[in-house]
Protein backbone atom coordinates (compact mmCIF):
# COMPACT_ATOMS: atom_id res chain seq x y z
CA UNK A 1 0.00 0.00 0.00
CA UNK A 2 1.37 3.47 -0.91
CA UNK A 3 4.00 2.84 -3.09
CA UNK A 4 7.05 5.03 -4.51
CA UNK A 5 4.56 6.91 -6.98
CA UNK A 6 1.47 7.20 -4.87
CA UNK A 7 3.36 8.35 -2.03
CA UNK A 8 4.89 11.13 -4.01
CA UNK A 9 1.32 12.00 -5.06
CA UNK A 10 0.21 11.84 -1.56
CA UNK A 11 2.77 13.60 -0.10
CA UNK A 12 2.78 16.69 -2.22
CA UNK A 13 -1.10 16.74 -3.47
CA UNK A 14 -3.38 15.53 -0.63
CA UNK A 15 -1.74 17.55 2.61
CA UNK A 16 -4.99 19.34 3.33
CA UNK A 17 -6.28 16.78 6.00
CA UNK A 18 -3.08 16.67 7.93
CA UNK A 19 -2.64 20.16 7.96
CA UNK A 20 -6.11 20.89 9.03
CA UNK A 21 -5.32 18.38 11.89
CA UNK A 22 -3.02 20.48 13.39
CA UNK A 23 -4.59 23.21 12.81
CA UNK A 24 -7.27 21.90 15.09
CA UNK A 25 -4.64 20.97 17.37
CA UNK A 26 -3.03 23.83 18.01
CA UNK A 27 -5.92 25.45 18.77
CA UNK A 28 -7.35 22.88 21.20
CA UNK A 29 -3.83 22.60 22.58
CA UNK A 30 -1.87 25.70 23.19
CA UNK A 31 0.30 23.72 25.68
CA UNK A 32 1.16 21.21 23.44
CA UNK A 33 4.49 19.92 23.84
CA UNK A 34 4.82 16.55 22.86
CA UNK A 35 5.36 13.48 22.44
CA UNK A 36 3.20 13.42 19.73
CA UNK A 37 2.65 9.93 18.57
CA UNK A 38 1.35 9.87 14.61
CA UNK A 39 0.00 6.58 13.82
CA UNK A 40 -0.43 6.49 10.05
CA UNK A 41 1.95 9.44 9.66
CA UNK A 42 1.96 8.79 6.02
CA UNK A 43 4.96 11.01 5.09
CA UNK A 44 5.00 13.31 8.16
CA UNK A 45 2.98 15.89 7.06
CA UNK A 46 1.05 16.40 10.55
CA UNK A 47 4.03 16.18 12.65
CA UNK A 48 6.26 18.61 10.22
CA UNK A 49 3.25 21.31 11.27
CA UNK A 50 4.03 20.80 15.31
CA UNK A 51 7.46 20.44 14.48
CA UNK A 52 7.76 24.02 16.27
CA UNK A 53 6.42 23.11 19.69
CA UNK A 54 7.35 19.33 19.74
CA UNK A 55 10.91 18.21 19.92
CA UNK A 56 10.29 14.63 20.59
CA UNK A 57 7.47 12.92 18.20
CA UNK A 58 7.35 9.38 16.51
CA UNK A 59 5.70 8.03 13.55
CA UNK A 60 4.36 4.98 12.04
CA UNK A 61 3.13 3.69 8.85
CA UNK A 62 2.56 0.63 6.99
CA UNK A 63 4.25 1.80 3.71
CA UNK A 64 7.80 1.95 3.71
CA UNK A 65 7.67 4.50 0.95
CA UNK A 66 5.66 6.51 3.05
CA UNK A 67 8.17 6.37 6.14
CA UNK A 68 11.44 6.96 3.83
CA UNK A 69 9.57 10.31 2.76
CA UNK A 70 8.55 11.37 6.50
CA UNK A 71 12.12 10.28 7.79
CA UNK A 72 14.13 12.56 5.00
CA UNK A 73 11.33 15.51 6.06
CA UNK A 74 12.14 15.37 9.86
CA UNK A 75 14.94 13.47 10.59
CA UNK A 76 14.83 14.56 14.32
CA UNK A 77 11.86 12.05 14.95
CA UNK A 78 11.48 8.44 15.23
CA UNK A 79 9.84 6.80 12.61
CA UNK A 80 8.80 2.96 11.97
CA UNK A 81 6.97 0.90 9.35
CA UNK A 82 4.35 -0.94 11.19
CA UNK A 83 0.46 -1.45 11.05
CA UNK A 84 -2.09 0.66 13.28
CA UNK A 85 -2.38 -2.45 15.31
CA UNK A 86 1.10 -3.40 15.63
CA UNK A 87 2.88 -0.05 15.71
CA UNK A 88 5.20 0.85 18.77
CA UNK A 89 2.53 2.76 21.44
CA UNK A 90 5.17 5.46 23.52
CA UNK A 91 4.13 7.62 26.26
CA UNK A 92 2.81 10.85 24.57
CA UNK A 93 0.29 13.56 25.24
CA UNK A 94 -1.30 13.41 21.96
CA UNK A 95 -1.99 10.46 19.87
CA UNK A 96 -3.25 10.77 16.40
CA UNK A 97 -4.24 8.71 13.91
CA UNK A 98 -5.89 11.03 10.55
CA UNK A 99 -6.55 10.15 6.77
CA UNK A 100 -9.36 7.12 7.81
CA UNK A 101 -5.99 4.96 9.23
CA UNK A 102 -8.19 2.84 11.77
CA UNK A 103 -10.89 2.31 8.81
CA UNK A 104 -7.68 0.87 6.83
CA UNK A 105 -6.33 -1.17 9.97
CA UNK A 106 -9.71 -3.10 10.49
CA UNK A 107 -10.35 -3.67 6.83
CA UNK A 108 -10.83 -7.71 6.82
CA UNK A 109 -12.57 -7.59 10.54
CA UNK A 110 -16.64 -8.97 10.75
CA UNK A 111 -17.14 -6.92 14.07
CA UNK A 112 -14.02 -4.50 14.27
CA UNK A 113 -14.96 -3.21 17.60
CA UNK A 114 -13.24 -5.55 19.81
CA UNK A 115 -9.91 -5.10 18.24
CA UNK A 116 -10.49 -1.53 18.41
CA UNK A 117 -11.60 -1.65 21.75
CA UNK A 118 -8.14 -3.01 23.22
CA UNK A 119 -6.33 -0.22 20.53
CA UNK A 120 -8.30 2.21 22.45
CA UNK A 121 -7.92 0.73 25.46
CA UNK A 122 -3.73 0.73 25.19
CA UNK A 123 -3.72 4.21 23.66
CA UNK A 124 -5.34 5.40 26.90
CA UNK A 125 -2.70 3.92 28.83
CA UNK A 126 -0.10 5.16 26.85
CA UNK A 127 -1.49 8.61 27.24
CA UNK A 128 -0.34 11.36 29.59
CA UNK A 129 -3.43 12.82 32.07
CA UNK A 130 -5.34 14.98 30.41
CA UNK A 131 -3.70 13.45 26.90
CA UNK A 132 -5.86 12.93 24.03
CA UNK A 133 -6.61 10.92 20.88
CA UNK A 134 -7.47 12.35 17.85
CA UNK A 135 -8.36 10.60 14.24
CA UNK A 136 -11.41 10.24 11.17
CA UNK A 137 -12.70 7.67 9.99
CA UNK A 138 -15.31 6.57 7.39
CA UNK A 139 -18.75 5.94 8.94
CA UNK A 140 -21.60 4.08 7.19
CA UNK A 141 -24.11 6.97 6.62
CA UNK A 142 -22.69 7.74 2.99
CA UNK A 143 -22.58 5.89 -0.45
CA UNK A 144 -19.13 5.75 -1.53
CA UNK A 145 -19.19 3.95 -4.87
CA UNK A 146 -17.73 6.27 -7.48
CA UNK A 147 -15.12 6.91 -10.54
CA UNK A 148 -12.45 9.92 -9.79
CA UNK A 149 -10.22 11.19 -11.89
CA UNK A 150 -7.53 13.33 -11.14
CA UNK A 151 -5.55 14.93 -14.18
CA UNK A 152 -2.43 17.56 -12.71
CA UNK A 153 0.74 18.37 -14.02
CA UNK A 154 3.41 15.77 -13.85
CA UNK A 155 0.22 12.62 -12.53
CA UNK A 156 -3.00 11.42 -13.41
CA UNK A 157 -4.81 9.44 -10.75
CA UNK A 158 -8.11 7.21 -11.45
CA UNK A 159 -9.48 5.53 -8.52
CA UNK A 160 -12.80 2.98 -9.06
CA UNK A 161 -14.29 2.73 -5.30
CA UNK A 162 -16.45 -0.03 -4.54
CA UNK A 163 -18.78 -0.51 -1.30
CA UNK A 164 -20.22 -3.70 -0.73
CA UNK A 165 -21.80 -3.63 3.02
CA UNK A 166 -19.55 -2.24 5.30
CA UNK A 167 -16.17 -2.22 3.23
CA UNK A 168 -15.00 -0.43 0.59
CA UNK A 169 -12.43 -1.55 -2.13
CA UNK A 170 -10.58 1.58 -3.68
CA UNK A 171 -8.50 0.77 -7.45
CA UNK A 172 -6.14 3.03 -7.82
CA UNK A 173 -4.24 3.69 -10.94
CA UNK A 174 -1.50 6.40 -11.00
CA UNK A 175 0.52 7.41 -14.28
CA UNK A 176 3.80 9.65 -12.99
CA UNK A 177 5.84 11.37 -14.99
CA UNK A 178 9.60 10.60 -15.08
CA UNK A 179 11.80 13.15 -13.77
CA UNK A 180 13.81 15.27 -16.48
CA UNK A 181 11.63 12.80 -19.28
CA UNK A 182 8.67 14.82 -19.97
CA UNK A 183 7.32 12.55 -22.17
CA UNK A 184 7.25 9.21 -20.21
CA UNK A 185 5.23 8.08 -17.42
CA UNK A 186 5.20 5.27 -15.17
CA UNK A 187 2.06 3.36 -14.59
CA UNK A 188 1.13 1.94 -10.73
CA UNK A 189 -1.72 -0.32 -9.59
CA UNK A 190 -3.11 -0.36 -6.15
CA UNK A 191 -5.97 -2.49 -4.25
CA UNK A 192 -7.20 -0.15 -1.17
CA UNK A 193 -9.65 -1.78 1.33
CA UNK A 194 -11.19 -0.16 4.07
CA UNK A 195 -14.30 -1.08 7.02
CA UNK A 196 -16.71 1.82 7.42
CA UNK A 197 -17.59 2.35 11.23
CA UNK A 198 -20.54 2.83 12.84
CA UNK A 199 -20.09 6.26 14.95
CA UNK A 200 -22.65 5.58 17.79
CA UNK A 201 -20.79 1.67 18.38
CA UNK A 202 -17.65 3.41 17.92
CA UNK A 203 -18.42 6.32 20.66
CA UNK A 204 -19.95 3.75 22.63
CA UNK A 205 -16.39 1.66 22.48
CA UNK A 206 -14.17 4.96 23.60
CA UNK A 207 -16.62 5.45 26.20
CA UNK A 208 -16.39 2.24 27.67
CA UNK A 209 -12.36 2.81 27.66
CA UNK A 210 -12.50 5.64 29.69
CA UNK A 211 -12.24 8.67 26.78
CA UNK A 212 -14.46 11.64 26.90
CA UNK A 213 -15.13 11.80 22.98
CA UNK A 214 -15.64 15.77 21.27
CA UNK A 215 -16.64 16.18 18.26
CA UNK A 216 -13.53 18.27 15.95
CA UNK A 217 -16.08 21.07 14.14
CA UNK A 218 -13.47 23.00 13.14
CA UNK A 219 -11.73 19.87 12.10
CA UNK A 220 -14.58 17.91 10.74
CA UNK A 221 -15.64 20.43 8.56
CA UNK A 222 -12.84 19.75 6.10
CA UNK A 223 -13.04 16.32 5.21
CA UNK A 224 -15.04 14.44 2.18
CA UNK A 225 -18.29 13.71 2.73
CA UNK A 226 -18.93 10.53 5.02
CA UNK A 227 -16.10 11.03 6.89
CA UNK A 228 -16.39 12.31 11.00
CA UNK A 229 -14.01 13.19 13.31
CA UNK A 230 -13.57 12.13 17.35
CA UNK A 231 -10.81 14.07 19.57
CA UNK A 232 -11.11 11.78 22.70
CA UNK A 233 -9.91 13.34 25.93
CA UNK A 234 -7.82 11.34 28.87
CA UNK A 235 -10.39 11.99 32.35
Amino acid sequence: MYKPDLAAIHDLHFDNVPVQASQFVLAQMPDLQGPVLDLGCGAGNFLAALAHKVPQAFGADVSAAMINRAQQKLPQYTFEVAGLFESTLHKAQLISATGEVLNYACARLDDPYPALQKFFERVFHHLTPQGALLFDYLTDEYAYTTTRVLDKKGFTLLAQIEQQGNQIKRHITTFSQVPNQPDVYTKSTELHQQRLFNTPMLVATLNRVGFKVQVPQAYQAHLLPGRAACYCLKV
